[in-house]
């Protein structure tokens, strides 16, 4: 009980207190939940969207707004941008087919090879492109890249069957059987013969069988 007359305190809750929503635009997204986590605040991804300016896994938007306030541990919901919906055709001529392969699937182009026959003097680059270089594609787009081939089976005997399969490819062909036999002085796992034959005149693109030599237990 309380005694007429005495003084009684009062304390008023204020409640739970609201959190200033930080700005996460401009960070990335492992940025972005490390700071909302610091302010006892969750991100979700919304959405992704393509911009020619903002790089991909960065965030181009968020809602609540930043300075809004927002409860404790409630959600920030974010836009993520993909990067760039094109791609400028970087230039492989000159290039060997695996380096000028890995320029464009890392531009996020898809890779067709032809063939071009100097039996002459092939040089094991590529020669041509479609489209040109710089030209803007969409990601996902076809880009034809044209190597410089003799046409003709190349001599790949006492190669290591990864070295064999690289020149072969390289060459413009592709790995058929492998193949391995015991009748043979080269060493352990050196290639001992193609089928084709080496210098045999091949068309690009087709398989070439390769018998590699395994001397088996001893």
């Amino acid at each position: 009980s309380v005694r007429q007359g005495s003084t009684v305190v009062l304390t008023v809750s204020k409640g739970v207190q609201p959190i200033t929503v930080p700005n996460l635009v401009s960070m990335t997204v492992d940025e972005a939940r490390q700071k909302l986590a610091a302010a006892h605040l969750a991100l979700t991804i919304g959405q992704e969207t393509p911009s020619d300016t903002i790089p991909a896994n960065v965030i181009a938007s968020q809602n609540p707004d930043p300075g809004a306030t927002a409860a404790p541990n409630s959600t920030v919901t974010v836009i993520v941008s993909t990067g760039a919906s094109n791609a400028a055709v970087p230039n492989v001529v000159g290039e060997d087919l695996d380096t000028a392969t890995q320029a464009l699937r890392d531009a996020g182009l898809d890779v067709s090879v032809a063939y071009t026959v100097d039996a002459a003097n092939p040089t094991g680059k590529i020669t041509l492109q479609q489209p040109d270089p710089d030209t803007k594609l969409k990601k996902g787009s076809r880009v034809t890249i044209y190597l410089s081939v003799a046409g003709s089976v190349p001599d790949v005997t006492g190669m290591s069957l990864d070295d064999a399969k690289r020149a072969l490819q390289q060459s413009g062909y592709q790995i058929g059987n492998i193949a391995e036999t015991q009748e043979s002085s080269l060493q352990e796992g050196q290639v001992v013969r193609t089928e084709p034959e080496a210098n045999s005149t091949l068309k690009p693109g087709e398989s070439v069988n390769i018998t590699v030599m395994h001397a088996g237990s001893q």
